[in-house]
């Protein structure tokens, strides 16, 4: 079945709520604001980020949201509807292993993917309704679950009351894309209440980059018990099918023999989909609050990829099928209560329960499986619970603390061969301090303390899925284990007389086991253990409410502890400058430049640097607003992705087995144009 098709079974849900959303009578209702204080205590390093920013910068897709996370670097090597490669504080986080992320409280880590450990797609979400991003660096808060080694993001649903209306936009592009999106959003309604579609065509800046998918998001509130409580209703309906360009080999380029843009990989590629449904309760009351998730979900991939031509089978080439499919469910429950003067009980559950099957084909051009490298079904069970304390003995000091425990149980079958079975449960404490000083002159100091996890998947429990290597001369792990990683972060947030607010954090990070994702072998390679060493420097201005500044830069040492390598692919060096202007006379406009220091990859080598340059010019007149977006401005040629591995792409020439530089191009300059009629 095609995974488009697939995307069906709940989109007729999603086409009944959004008749509510636009057909519920258009009354006033007053909604009143329930305030609690910062209960959160945030760290130096945490940010929240507007939808004006999120908005008025460029972005594709869902995925490019992720760019606003400071320190973050963003790696596709595939067309849009593959999941991007993260790198965040010195993590390679491959697809999603490092950095976790949650939607409307949904996780969407995928624990256990084909395509790698905490694999993430993004491609559902459409831009336009996401009202904030919050970002966690590390894992000192109580509600971080696993992936949240390098960090947490998690991204709230609606639209702003500035931003609401119906609205009916038209995008084209250079690369001849396509992008039609209907968007209604009541005024009258909270900003949670909205019903949004888009459909989306694009050829792409170079062979085999060609993407296409519909997204259909509706949120409501089917149920409202006055200003305490509220029932929240999401559905989502999403289908993709995309090109998958292999990196080139840098010395074909440098030698002439292929372009810049050019690819190898011209038949291969995949499709996605992903349907899910949710309820969101939020209560409150003088002494307490509360919130509870429920959710489901049904999930596939299928992907066709080739990163190594004719190295592994020279006669019938690498190419090879991965398919995998999931279908579960969860709830999430956060509870706070006021225990007295200065003392508040901070308390919460999840579960996760998932059945996945997957499997890996050898497959020839016309896509006739010739070898099964793997196939197997399995069972996922994850629970948690988390409790702590926030006390404040002072009027200038705040602690929060207390710990999660974390329960996985996985169960899995090997289809192919003989037919093994296992199962095994993990069991994770991880601790979690944070304490706030708040001094005069607007100064707070920040201290946080916390424990991450990484949970093994699922094919590992068989012996496959990690290999044990002994590549840079590390010592390996064991496969199926949890790996934890304790990071530390001080630091410092200034709130100047002027509209300006400065912070600033230093952070160590030690991880028990590293694990990297090979992509020649579409598995994890289990090193030895690592360190990280770093710093972050953020200013945020909003000299006038139209104008938003926010400048950013981490810098970072990521090194194996025994022999003190480098982590390959860790950014040393990476700074941000983002600016929007939204002025009451129609104008607006955003600029984001990022600047990169080269970074070390595998076998010595290293990744070269780049500076890159994005805008967003528009005018919106009464009901109409016309924009430009140009990406890289500066049309530079820069290596986006940077892998070093062995290839042989010429049937009939030489095969060596010696590592290479292989790229993969970031856009070059391309420019979108998008007419908005405000209904």
């Amino acid at each position: 079945m095609d995974c488009l098709s697939g995307a069906r079974c709940l989109a007729l849900a999603g086409v009944l709520l959004s008749a509510v959303v636009w057909a519920r009578p258009q009354r006033p209702r007053s909604y009143q604001a329930h305030v609690t204080g910062d209960r959160t205590l945030q760290a130096a390093s945490d940010r929240a980020v507007d939808a004006r920013l999120l908005q008025l910068t460029s972005r594709r897709s869902g995925d490019d949201l992720l760019r606003h996370v400071p320190g973050l670097l963003l790696s596709r090597h595939g067309a849009e509807g593959k999941g991007v490669q993260i790198f965040l504080r010195g993590f390679d986080a491959a697809h999603g292993a490092d950095v976790e992320v949650l939607c409307q409280g949904i996780p969407l880590n995928e624990l256990s993917h084909v395509h790698g450990q905490g694999y993430l797609d993004l491609g559902f979400v459409i831009p336009e309704v996401v009202r904030t991003l919050q970002v966690r660096k590390g894992a000192s808060e109580l509600a971080q679950g696993p992936f949240a080694t390098a960090g947490s993001v998690r991204l709230e649903l609606g639209v702003p009351a500035p931003r609401r209306g119906g609205r009916l936009s038209y995008e084209v592009g250079s690369t001849l894309r396509h992008r039609i999106l209907l968007l209604q959003a009541p005024p009258t309604e909270p900003e949670e209440v909205f019903a949004a579609a888009e459909a989306l065509r694009d050829q792409g800046y170079g062979p085999n980059r060609h993407s296409e998918r519909v997204s259909l998001l509706a949120q409501g509130r089917p149920w409202t018990g006055g200003p305490s409580a509220r029932l929240t209703a999401l559905v989502s309906a999403y289908g993709a099918r995309f090109g998958g360009p292999a990196p080139l080999p840098l010395a074909d380029y440098t030698s002439g023999r292929a372009g810049f843009y050019d690819t190898y990989s011209r038949n291969t590629g995949g499709t996605s989909a992903r349907v899910l449904a949710s309820l969101r309760l939020v209560a409150h009351g003088p002494a307490g609050e509360l919130e509870a998730t429920g959710y489901a979900l049904w999930r596939r991939l299928v992907l066709r990829e080739n990163f190594t031509g004719y190295l592994l089978y020279p006669e019938r080439g690498d190419r090879r099928l991965q398919f995998h499919q999931a279908e579960g469910g969860g709830m999430r429950v956060g509870y706070e209560r006021r225990l007295g003067v200065g003392l508040w009980l901070q308390a919460g559950a999840s579960a996760h329960l998932e059945q996945m099957g997957q499997y890996e084909d050898q497959v020839d051009e016309q896509d006739r499986a010739w070898q099964r490298n793997r196939d197997l079904t399995g069972l996922q069970l994850h629970v948690a619970a988390h409790g702590g304390l926030l006390w404040q003995p002072l009027p200038w000091l705040r602690l929060v603390g207390g710990a999660r425990l974390d329960l996985l149980h996985l169960s899995v079958l090997e289809r192919v061969g003989a037919g093994r079975r296992a199962a095994d449960r993990f069991v994770h404490l991880a601790p979690r301090l944070r304490t706030l000083v708040s001094l005069p002159r607007g100064v707070q100091l920040v201290a946080a303390y916390g424990r991450g996890l990484r949970p093994p998947e699922a094919r590992s429990l068989l012996g496959s899925g990690v290999i044990e290597t002994a590549e840079l001369g590390e010592y390996q792990g064991r496969a199926a284990e949890m790996a934890t990683a304790d990071s530390v972060e001080a630091g410092l947030r200034v709130r100047l007389p002027v509209p300006v607010v400065l912070s600033a954090a230093g952070f160590v990070t030690v991880l028990e086991r590293e694990v990297l994702f090979d992509h020649v072998a579409a598995v994890n390679v289990a090193l030895s253990g690592t360190r990280r060493l770093g710093g972050e420097l953020a200013v945020e201005a909003e000299p006038w409410p139209w104008l938003q500044l926010r400048l950013d830069a981490t810098a970072v040492d990521a090194r194996f502890a025994d022999s003190g390598n480098p982590v390959p692919g860790a950014p040393r060096l990476l700074a941000t400058l983002v600016g929007v202007l939204e002025h009451p006379v129609g104008v607006h406009a955003g600029l984001r430049l990022l600047g990169l220091a080269p970074r070390p990859l595998r076998h010595g080598a290293t990744a070269g640097g780049a500076i890159l340059v994005d805008l967003l010019l528009g005018y919106r007149w009464r009901q109409l607003q016309a924009d430009l977006i140009v990406d890289n401005l500066l049309h530079l040629a820069y290596r986006e992705g940077e892998f070093q591995y062995p290839s042989a792409f010429d049937r009939a020439g030489p095969r060596s087995t010696l590592p290479a530089l292989h790229f993969s191009p970031a856009p070059p300059l391309m420019a979108r144009g998008q007419l908005t009629l405000w209904l």
